[in-house]
């Protein structure tokens, strides 16, 4: 696959795709999965957590032995839009904050010892890390109008991309929803992120680029991965942002 600089951070909404997620307040639901690199089946699989509560929501990406790869949050105002996304890339000393406030959306990257802060006008409906992925199971149960293109942050390039998804019905796998960028040229550097919805509208799989990635700070290489869901539970959570990064 082309070598891609776009971390989506889609992996965080698996959770999201649970319909009682913008009631609870004192528990949440938590989606275990297992994700191995798309390039190599036989790697250790790695362990990802996603559990939400409420408006938050959380991902947390760990190899065989424990140790943290990757994390983000992401909070929601009361109707669906994003407030805030944040991630932490412990391996490649990278973070990300970005706030939105109206049409304007707030950026610091550090990468190392190097930051940066950027503001951005933002058009309405904008996306950001994985709330796209709801546009994915809305198209998957043929609710809500989902435009054909979207806009959506890509915060650690300042810039806000179009986005399209749509049904891949000539696969012959209704619950096949495939995400892209809308731009033809953008196409030829960005893959697509397939994603497979079970018949009631939960997430089964995903292929495509994930929140982990390798390399050094400044230079990171986003990590491309087959994630498959294994299991779900309810649990105790807060709604209280992370003070901290993750550990």
């Amino acid at each position: 696959m082309p070598n891609r600089c776009l971390a989506m951070g889609w992996t965080a909404l698996l959770a999201m795709l649970v319909p009682t997620v913008l009631h609870a307040a004192a528990e949440g639901t938590v989606i275990s999965a297992v994700a191995r690199p798309l390039n190599d089946s036989q790697a250790p699989p790695m362990q990802v957590r996603i559990a939400f509560c409420g408006p938050m929501l959380r991902s947390y990406w760990r190899d065989a032995s424990g140790r943290l790869l990757a994390a983000d949050e992401l909070a929601l105002d009361g109707q669906g839009n994003f407030t805030s996304y944040r991630y932490w890339l412990p391996g490649v000393a990278e973070t990300l904050s970005a706030r939105r406030k109206g049409g304007r959306v707030q950026i610091e990257l550090r990468e190392g010892a190097r930051s940066r802060t950027r503001e951005l006008r933002v058009p309405d409906g904008v996306q950001v890390g994985p709330t796209i992925m709801l546009r994915a199971r809305e198209v998957a149960m043929g609710t809500g109008v989902v435009p054909e293109a979207m806009p959506y942050l890509v915060p650690d390039r300042f810039m806000v991309l179009d986005f399209r998804v749509a049904r891949a019905v000539d696969q012959g796998d209704p619950g096949w929803i495939r995400v892209d960028p809308d731009s033809f040229i953008v196409r030829q550097f960005v893959d697509p992120i397939d994603v497979y919805f079970a018949a009631d509208g939960m997430l089964k799989r995903v292929r495509g680029r994930s929140l982990v990635a390798t390399g050094r700070p400044g230079h990171k290489a986003p990590m491309d991965v087959d994630l498959h869901v294994t299991g779900q539970a309810t649990e105790e959570c807060s709604l209280e942002p992370l003070a901290r990064p993750p550990e």
